[in-house]
Parts: structure tokens; C-alpha cells; sequence
């Protein structure tokens, strides 16, 4: 299935299981918008929660990683294969706001294309933290991330491999 980004905000989503990325608002409501507001950590939700690859589409922007490590925000953790599609590397950027590592891969593939990660800061793996599993980035840049004992922008263990294309660490 096929998830269309289309809020800049970092909200959950409302029903993970329901296959209908709808953002959740203050107070567990759904958003009421005919349109529905679909936020990249309420797509990555989805697809977390599918037993298949979806893509997710991220549209031109800057999508900075808000909600607090408390309120379940933080990383966007990857528990299911997925392909995350940006707009262009100049066009679409996950910020994590400097809070905690970007993107969590765990025991799962993750393919990026078009889509430069930053502001991560973690223990190890600052900006993409891959924990097993086969990835594969193309068009990325990861720069200006931040790891106390290694892997500022990038992170593998436990075997994890990685294809990278046209991509820089920076």
C-alpha cells in the first residue's frame, strides 16, 4: 500500500491498525478533515503495522521530529519493511531535532531514496541506526548528526548490511 505524506506536523496516528493514515489530534480524536491529514510518523505507523512493504511518499519540506521521547514520540522506528520516497534531497528533510537518533531500523529493510536525514543525536547511530536486516539508500545525504560513542550518521549491528547509491555522510 501506498501512504501520501501530507502534513508537516509530527503527530501519530489515530488507528495504526486501520489502514487509513489520519493523524491524531489532542485528546485521542480523529482529525474530522474530509482529506485527512497523513504525517510521516502516522505513515510509518502504517506500514509498521502491515505484514507487508509499503511506501511511504513524502512530499517537498521539512519534517522536524517534535513530539517528545515521553509522549511515544522521538525516532521513527522501522519494525516492517518500507520505502520511503522524498521529493529530492533539496526538496524533503527528516530533522530530529537534535533529540534522539532519526530513523530506528529494527530486523527490518528500510529503502530511502531523495530524502536527507538530520539533527540526530544518540549513543550510537545519530542519524539512521540500522539493527539487522538489508537496506538500501539512494540520493541520501546524512549530515549533521551526532553519536556519543560512534556512527554520528550512521549506525550498523548485528549484522546489518547496507547498499549505498549516489548517498554521502557528510
Amino acid at each position: 500500500m501506498t501512504y501520501r505524506v501530507n502534513s508537516l506536523a509530527d503527530a501519530p496516528d489515530a488507528n495504526p491498525g486501520d489502514r487509513k493514515c489520519e493523524r491524531a489530534v489532542p485528546g485521542g480524536t480523529r482529525t474530522g478533515a474530509p482529506d485527512g491529514l497523513c504525517t510521516l510518523r502516522a505513515a510509518v505507523m502504517k506500514s509498521n503495522a502491515s505484514v507487508w512493504k509499503d511506501t511511504v511518499e513524502v512530499p517537498g519540506g521539512l519534517y522536524q521530529l517534535t513530539l517528545p521521547v515521553a509522549a511515544g514520540g522521538g525516532h521513527l522506528p522501522i519494525t516492517d519493511g518500507v520505502k520511503i520516497q522524498g521529493a529530492g534531497a533539496a526538496r524533503t528533510i527528516i530533522d530530529g531535532n537534535h533529540a534522539d537518533i532519526v530513523l530506528y531500523v529494527q530486523n527490518e529493510d528500510l529503502e530511502l531514496n531523495h530524502v536527507p536525514v538530520q539533527g540526530g543525536n544518540s549513543q550510537a547511530g545519530g542519524g539512521i541506526r540500522l539493527y539487522a536486516g538489508s537496506s538500501e539508500f539512494t540520493n541520501l545525504v546524512i549530515r549533521q548528526n551526532n553519536a556519543l560513542t560512534g556512527g554520528g550518521g550512521l549506525y550498523l549491528a548485528n549484522g546489518a548490511l547496507l547498499k549505498l547509491r549516489r548517498s554521502a555522510i557528510l
